[in-house]
């Protein structure tokens, strides 16, 4: 319920023009993932344009697997190892 509020609440932000943190995307993303919306999740994803985070790349990689995208989601999961090291 609590994945379902997020998105509510992030979906009104957005009807009043609130200009977004790049942190939103991911908190937004993880939102529609732990719903099993995973083609929202990663739009919202792949949204930051700083992707220096290990946490985003773990996601997309958590993503791209359910989306049986396995190369994008190995290429995800190692970006998120090179950059946590």
């Amino acid at each position: 319920k609590k994945y379902a509020d997020v998105i509510k609440i992030y979906q009104k932000l957005l009807k009043n023009n609130v200009i977004f943190e790049e942190k939103d995307f991911f908190v937004w993303g993880s939102a529609y993932y732990y719903q099993k919306k995973y083609k929202d999740a990663l739009f919202y994803l792949e949204m930051p344009k700083d992707k220096k985070h290990p946490k985003l790349w773990y996601m997309l990689g958590k993503t791209h697997y359910r989306l049986k995208n396995n190369t994008k989601a190995l290429e995800s999961f190692d970006k998120a190892i090179e950059l946590a090291v």
